[in-house]
């Protein structure tokens, strides 16, 4: 009997569980974080990626460029 209260008391360890446990909890609000905020992440990316080549083709026009040589 005196066994089993030696280990039920034994607190090694603990600092490795409560880490664990908070490592869980980082995980999971990320995974959270990317299922509700990827559809907008991937809707911005998509508009930006509609909107550069008319960028680019605004700044290589003769327009912008600077004094000729």
């Amino acid at each position: 009997m005196r066994e089993i209260e030696i280990i039920m008391l034994d607190e090694s360890g603990q600092g490795i569980i409560e880490y664990g446990l908070i490592l869980g909890l980082i995980a999971v609000v990320g995974v959270v974080a990317l299922i509700l905020l990827g559809p907008k992440t991937s809707a911005l990316f998509s508009i930006t990626e509609q909107a550069l080549p008319e960028w680019i083709t605004e700044q290589s026009s003769p327009a912008c460029a600077g004094p000729a040589q």
